[in-house]
């Protein structure tokens, strides 16, 4: 992670650092997850740091994470996404996100590439009916290149959302994008970044234990709970070192591109 993490910050030093007497920066906030875990593993942290100075926050998963383990007998797809929402609640309670603040929408995990246009229009319109109701000054999206095909989906979804509003009722959040699958799957030499991304370091140091206990209330991604199904996800011990760093980095681009 550090060649990654110090290659983004050659290339985009504008962006603020952010610490808890400055968190006003970010505001109340809405992060918008592609499945259960991604919201702790990439803005855990921040999403304590937030609520430590009482601003509002609200997640919003857009898959149900039914497909972690597709040949569990123990957790066939109807409970794990039981569980998998369950896991979430219990983790933003730990990051003091309460959970009427927390909306699932359901689409099936990992087949959103494919789904029926009709159907993302009507999450699209779902999404766009929380955000305005929501009205927070920084909606947190996966990043547009994160290499999951749901990861991308959902930048694409929210970009929808979000333009629709705009053009609608002129809203416009700050956006910043977060980083999950970029740790693993991404080399330095392969970033494409224009320059004129800024690059806001959140820190998060005196977070870092909540965010740990957020992240281990996910079980069911952590190899300790479903055991019947060796090729299942989980993450590994090594991926999770990526996320328990003293900082939490996200990407500003230029909104006009986002919103036109």
């Amino acid at each position: 992670m550090n060649e990654l993490s110090d290659t983004l910050k050659s290339k985009a030093l504008k962006g603020p650092v952010i610490s808890n007497s400055t968190a006003f920066e970010i505001g109340s906030a809405c992060i918008i997850a592609p499945h259960p875990d991604d919201e702790s593993s990439a803005c855990g942290g921040t999403i304590a740091l937030l609520r430590k100075n009482n601003f509002s926050v609200n997640v919003i998963f857009i898959t149900d994470g039914s497909m972690s383990h597709p040949s569990s007998q123990s957790h066939p797809p109807i409970r794990l996404k039981l569980l998998r929402a369950e896991e979430a609640i219990n983790a933003l309670h730990i990051l003091g996100v309460k959970r009427d603040s927390i909306y699932f929408l359901g689409l099936p995990d990992s087949k959103m590439e494919g789904l029926d246009p009709t159907i993302l229009q009507d999450t699209s319109m779902r999404l766009q009916a929380l955000l305005q109701k929501m009205q927070p000054k920084t909606a947190f999206l996966p990043w547009r290149n994160d290499p999951h095909s749901d990861h991308i989906a959902t930048w694409k979804l929210c970009r929808h959302a979000i333009s629709t509003l705009h053009r609608q009722v002129n809203f416009q959040p700050v956006i910043l994008e977060y980083l999950v699958w970029f740790w693993e799957r991404t080399k330095a030499r392969e970033l494409d970044i224009d320059p004129s991304v800024k690059l806001w370091r959140v820190g998060i140091n005196n977070q870092l234990a909540r965010k740990k206990r957020a992240i281990e209330a996910h079980a069911s991604q952590l190899g300790q709970l479903i055991k019947d199904d060796p090729n299942g996800f989980f993450l590994s011990p090594e991926m999770l070192k990526k996320f328990y760093t003293s900082e939490e980095l996200f990407l500003e681009y230029n909104s006009s591109f986002f919103i036109r």
